[in-house]
């Protein structure tokens, strides 16, 4: 056998050993409901075993330390990321240095996700699970719909559908987020079946069922890449047009929709919220930052929108964030220190219409997001951090999006779907932050700066 046969050999085993770490940390974070078992706590063991055997294949394996400098393009932005998160620490005493740990494990994905997009076996058995993975939640989801849920409800959110999740709009991101991957697949298959149907219609039907409006337009935008990519596919005849799948396609979201539409989905101030009605809520978002907050306390603001307690609380958020930006405009306030400082601002600001119009609960709250992930970062590291993190994430994007194109790739269309539902989301919420679904992002993220991907 040759010398480079051997290092070829070597390099698999090592990309396909921690292929399967991945794919088990990823099944043990998807069974952790939050009545048996913690996915933070998870999630750390998880980084934890991943590192140590990452750690052990780079030290022992030269021909994995060869192979293993990643590309200017996500080294340099990462080391920027890293840099100003340290300066953020190190320019304010109440800032913990361990606060850095959580952003060296997403970027310790990334890169792995990067190295393994070099060896399509790793990357089918990774894109298998994912697919899976959105097959089983969109049952889960199901079975809540229809009172058959084995597992106790959550006290806090007994009257929505949270499959294994703590929160529905965390159900809503990961569903959001699958849903292109699975259309993705859709179209990639040559031949339609009940296959390629199924995780489509399942990870739709999840979607709707977590009722998380900031998902709904995430998963929009998310499928509207992966259907201009058919599109531009078709047109450069590197993927078959199929009329009759597309029309079964479309029926089939159809009657998911009016099937599920007239559900309760919340209860409000008057009663119950069907999923309809949740949706053309969603509209409340526009013009809802216009509100005078300078009203006094207990003042009745003339806007109804400020009655949407969901989207009421956000302004506030992004209000005192804002506060925050201004206070600290240079390095921020410290990383990971959000949650630290939020109890001061939200005090300064008790005099806001806003505050008058929250919930006892949401009025008391240390939130440790500012459900805004681009404000919080810019919150926290300052305005270096916020480029470094779209300088790393654009290059990515614009990676895969000249290799979807020029190539015809529709698991390409996927990833990068997968990426924009995210990154759209994560305009009014923090899934970044959250153990599986930020996970599954950053590993997306580092494959698809490859050039050539194999996802099934």
């Amino acid at each position: 056998m040759s010398i480079s046969a051997t290092t070829g050999r070597l390099c698999t085993a090592a990309r396909r050993t921690l292929a399967i770490i991945l794919l088990s940390s990823g099944l043990a974070m998807f069974g952790a409901h939050p009545t048996l078992f913690d996915r933070s706590t998870t999630y750390a063991l998880a980084i934890s075993a991943l590192a140590a055997a990452w750690g052990g294949f780079l030290l022992t394996c030269r021909n994995v330390r060869t192979s293993a400098l990643p590309p200017t393009a996500l080294l340099g932005p990462s080391s920027v990321l890293i840099g100003s998160a340290a300066l953020s620490i190190l320019f304010n005493a109440d800032a913990a240095w361990s606060n850095i740990l959580p952003l060296v494990a997403q970027l310790l994905l990334l890169w792995l996700g990067w190295w393994l997009a070099a060896e399509n076996g790793s990357l089918s058995l990774l894109g298998g699970g994912l697919l899976a993975g959105t097959v089983l939640i969109g049952l889960h989801a199901l079975l809540q719909h229809w009172n058959l849920d084995p597992l106790p409800p959550l006290a806090y959110f007994d009257d929505r559908i949270l499959s294994v999740f703590a929160n529905p709009n965390h159900l809503g991101n990961f569903a959001a987020c699958t849903l292109p991957l699975a259309l993705a697949f859709f179209f990639y298959r040559s031949t339609a079946s009940l296959s390629t149907y199924i995780p489509v219609g399942l990870s739709y039907a999840a979607l709707l069922l977590s009722a998380s409006r900031g998902a709904w337009v995430a998963g929009l935008g998310g499928c509207l890449v992966v259907g201009s990519g058919y599109i531009f596919a078709v047109r450069s005849q590197k993927a078959p047009w199929r009329p009759v799948a597309l029309l079964f396609l479309g029926l089939l979201f159809v009657g998911l929709t009016a099937l599920l539409s007239q559900r309760p989905a919340i209860h409000g101030p008057q009663g119950p919220i069907s999923i309809s009605e949740r949706a053309l809520s969603a509209t409340n978002i526009i013009g809802s930052g216009t509100i005078e907050d300078s009203a006094p306390q207990g003042t009745t603001a003339q806007d109804p929108t400020i009655e949407d307690s969901t989207i009421n609380h956000r302004y506030f958020l992004w209000q005192v964030t804002w506060q925050m930006v201004r206070d600290h405009p240079i390095l921020g306030l410290g990383y990971g220190n959000y949650q630290i400082r939020f109890p001061h601002y939200r005090n300064a600001h008790k005099n806001s219409a806003r505050f008058a119009h929250m919930t006892p609960s949401q009025r008391l709250e240390q939130t440790p997001y500012a459900h805004n992930e681009y404000l919080h970062l810019l919150a926290e590291t300052g305005p270096l951090g916020l480029l470094a993190f779209l300088v790393l994430v654009g290059s990515g994007l614009w990676a895969g999006v000249r290799t979807a194109y020029n190539a015809g790739n529709l698991l390409i269309w996927g990833a990068i779907g997968f990426i924009i539902a995210m990154l759209i989301h994560s305009l009014v919420s923090y899934p970044l932050r959250l153990p599986f679904n930020g996970m599954s992002f950053w590993i997306l993220l580092g494959i698809i700066y490859k050039k050539k991907i194999h996802l099934f």
